[in-house]
């Protein structure tokens, strides 16, 4: 009996190599078919530079090798030299710190003397990191003595790489992400005039008269009331939105344990960190990663029971989700489909019908959720979210033009994460790929979430934004989570709290990496010249303006200045969003400003009524007072006043 189990072991090793070969092989198939169409600008062999042509033999070459050696993995002996040398902790160390920088290197390399496709260099740039990982391990781990390190030494690493990761992100959180002006400084305002005067509404955008709003989403009131205890500028509300997306990770880290064992969990929560920070918008998007790390984690403990409030609480969670984006519906949609398909299954398996209770309270828990959103936002002010919907609902486009959309989005979210994380990225494809190979239950829950969630976003919706990433941060650090702890650990050993030495070291050198790449970007963006100059002439202009003048100018001012007579320029804003109350020179006649500012650099023509400007600045008297130049020489700034409106003209017009 024991030569029969041993036998059949054997032979499902052998199936196991074959198929990890054929893998192999296939990867470096597509990666070929992907590197091939390549116009070169020097071509010397094949069509190709000389280097490009040796690049690509030795990708070949690499796929040919590894299908080749992995089954025959059992007869090959590691030198007695090697064994010796890698047996020394500062080898092991040195080589750790080779690994590590090489593949700080591949993400880095700008590419500059080589012309390639956003595809192309993402793949070789995911090749790169995977075959360097393979080679520290071979080299410092294959066949050596385990050594399997306690469960505090996880936590010790995770804990100290995660606050690496938060305060870098507190260092650079005024900077890094680069503002993304319409969007952030329209939500940044909403939070601000909650924070000062306890409206809901927005202080700059005064053709919104009056406040509050109904359509702006519940979030803005926690950040607003974090915003009156810390201060009120964009710093402390991208803070005080990283402080409410934190909420996300107890639930991250107890659903990658549910899953895939402990450490998965941690190593989900420190790509969950890395995650958050390049998208550290105060949009009120956080509150949808929020809400599906909470809900991900019901559904989980609902599957262990039949208990009704589970299944409620999760359709509840995934329903109030839409407080953050109404995208969240296709996570909505995407936890019905999981239901249905179960009762389906389980009605064609028992041979009849029946109504499933769980079911049931997923639909109910939604339903209360959606009618706490209506009750909130659109009943108040029907009108105002009917115009909304009929702006934003896919039933007036043509397949024709859904479809380019979708292309679109498609490119548009490979840009935002090449731009932002794409170490992180290339790690998600390759645990979306484990995830298909293992297909265990989390495996195809996370597969359903994010396959269903966005093939509905292709099939509904018009556009991406860089912000819409934090929606997906559960799904994003799960899957990456998983692969990197479990990482060359084919024994599936991961549900253990404790583990070996080389998956703790191989883990470290991928995060590691990426948070050197993130300090890389984050660097990078904090140098923003166009920023320097409108923030240099907001300062001066605070202490020019008189305070008790009604001011009309760019919102980037706004961050410096922040003041309730302080009118935004953007008279026409999101017009399908909402029903104004004024516009154009109506707008002026209302408001009666004092002062306006104008910015041709920055003044938006989209949103920028210029004509209804000019012709009230010529039938009021205004005089042009003042000019500024930022030091950058990339902004102007011409304020005109009504009689002067208490200030001195500066004859040249300029100020140093």
């Amino acid at each position: 009996m024991w030569q029969s189990i041993a036998g059949a072991a054997v032979r499902t090793r052998i199936k196991d190599a074959w198929v990890v070969s054929f893998g192999w092989l296939a990867l470096h198939v597509a990666l070929l078919a992907v590197l091939l169409n390549h116009p070169d600008i020097n071509p010397i062999v094949w069509g190709y530079s000389a280097p490009y042509a040796a690049f690509l033999v030795l990708v070949a070459v690499t796929g040919l090798f590894g299908a080749a050696l992995f089954p025959a993995r059992d007869n090959i002996r590691v030198p007695q030299g090697l064994a010796a040398l890698r047996s020394n902790v500062l080898v092991r160390l040195v080589g750790l710190l080779i690994g590590t920088a090489a593949i700080v290197v591949i993400w880095t390399a700008p590419f500059q003397n080589i012309v390639l496709t956003q595809v192309q260099r993402e793949a070789i740039r995911g090749w790169g990191t995977l075959v360097v990982l393979i080679v520290i391990y071979v080299g410092l781990f294959w066949r050596s003595a385990t050594i399997v390190l306690p469960w505090s030494a996880w936590v010790v690493a995770t804990a100290t790489m995660g606050a690496m990761v938060v305060i870098l992100a507190v260092h650079y959180l005024d900077r890094f992400p680069q503002l993304n002006l319409i969007d952030e400084l329209h939500n940044w305002s909403v939070q601000w005039t909650y924070a000062n005067t306890g409206l809901l509404g927005e202080a700059m955008y005064r053709q919104m008269i009056p406040l509050p709003q109904p359509l702006y989403p519940s979030p803005h009131y926690a950040i607003g009331l974090m915003l009156r205890f810390f201060g009120d500028t964009i710093w402390q509300a991208r803070f005080a939105r990283m402080l409410l997306m934190m909420f996300a990770l107890p639930f991250i880290y107890l659903s990658g344990k549910r899953m895939y064992g402990a450490r998965a969990g941690l190593f989900a929560v420190v790509f969950a960190l890395l995650l958050i920070v390049p998208v550290a918008f105060v949009r009120p998007d956080f509150f949808v990663g929020v809400m599906l790390s909470v809900a991900i984690y019901l559904y989980l403990w609902a599957q262990q029971t039949r208990r009704p409030w589970p299944h409620y609480l999760t359709g509840l969670c995934i329903a109030l989700a839409g407080e953050g984006h109404a995208l969240a519906y296709r996570f909505g949609l995407t936890f019905a489909v999981l239901y249905g398909l179960r009762w389906l299954y389980q009605m064609w398996t028992t041979r009849r019908l029946f109504l499933d209770g769980r079911f049931v309270a997923l639909v109910l828990g939604g339903a209360t959720g959606m009618l706490i959103y209506l009750a909130i936002h659109i009943l108040p002010g029907l009108e105002q979210g009917l115009h909304f919907a009929s702006n934003y609902a896919p039933l007036n486009r043509t397949i024709e033009s859904q479809s380019a959309y979708a292309s679109a989005m498609l490119q548009q979210q490979l840009d935002a994460w090449v731009s932002t994380s794409p170490l992180e990225l290339i790690i998600v494809v390759f645990g979306v790929g484990l995830a298909l190979i293992k297909f265990e239950d989390g495996d195809r829950l996370l597969l359903a979430l994010l396959l269903v969630s966005e093939g509905l976003m292709l099939a509904s919706y018009g556009y991406y934004r860089l912000y819409y990433q934090v929606h997906s941060l559960p799904i994003f650090a799960l899957l990456a989570g998983r692969l990197v702890a479990n990482l060359f650990d084919a024994k599936a050993a991961g549900r253990s709290r404790a583990g070996p030495c080389d998956r703790l070291a191989l883990a470290s050198m991928i995060c590691v990496a990426a948070f050197l790449v993130l300090v890389g970007n984050a660097q990078a963006a904090s140098s923003d010249p166009l920023r320097d100059d409108y923030t240099q002439i907001g300062k001066r202009l605070k202490a020019d303006l008189p305070a008790d003048k009604i001011v009309v100018g760019n919102e980037d001012y706004f961050l410096e200045i922040r003041s309730l007579n302080y009118y935004g320029i953007e008279t026409v804003t999101t017009p399908s969003w909402f029903l104004v109350d004024y516009e154009g020179y109506r707008l002026w006649q209302v408001t009666n400003p004092d002062i306006f500012i104008l910015s041709p650099q920055i003044d938006t023509p989209k949103y920028t009524d210029l004509k209804s400007i000019r012709s009230y600045i010529a039938d009021n008297g205004f005089k042009l007072v003042r000019c500024y130049t930022g030091d950058q020489g990339l902004i102007t700034a011409q304020v005109y006043a009504r009689d002067s409106a208490g200030m001195e003209p500066d004859g040249s017009c300029t100020v140093s």
